[in-house]
């Protein structure tokens, strides 16, 4: 049955990066495998896409890898890496996760401390402790990548 309410599906989240190449070897380290080599993308469709003059930018998909193939397609997450050659992009600033716009991801993992160790390993960052919730049944640590996206990592089962 159609959803007449408009969304009918996920297709990706898109993140900006500063290094195409160093962030997928980062999604990469954490389970991401690209569906497609880098693309560079301008024109016209570029730019009403968008929505800026002139601009050029490389972009790849990737999905999390599993024993069985279908998941990504059945789930339909994938993350899009996206790095503007022009205009340049501009970096964050700070850690803020209370600032109106900003997004982030939260991945399920099987083992958080090694998870945050893979990356620290990687570029990425975690300058907060992890916490149980009131069960104490899981654990939840903010982290981030290369580029500062906030990355919420949630371990289910805690022993």
């Amino acid at each position: 049955m159609a959803n007449l309410k408009g969304i009918s599906g996920t297709r990706h989240v898109g993140l900006v990066c500063s290094n195409i190449e160093r962030s997928i070897i980062f999604y990469e380290s954490l389970g991401f495998i690209c569906e497609n080599l880098p693309l560079e993308e301008s024109g016209l469709l570029a730019e009403n896409l968008v929505g800026i003059e002139n601009v050029i930018y490389k972009t790849v998909k990737m999905h999390l890898e599993r024993d069985d193939q279908t998941l990504w397609r059945e789930s339909g997450f994938r993350l899009e890496l996206v790095e503007y050659i022009n205009p340049k992009p501009q970096l964050l600033k700070e850690f803020d996760n209370n600032v109106i716009g900003k997004i982030h991801l939260c991945f399920t993992v099987e083992d958080l401390d090694l998870t945050v160790k893979t990356i620290l390993n990687h570029g990425g960052y975690a300058p907060f402790n992890s916490t149980l919730d009131i069960s104490g049944t899981k654990k939840y640590i903010y982290a981030f990548d290369p580029d500062k996206t906030p990355l919420e990592l949630a371990q289910t089962r805690v022993d």
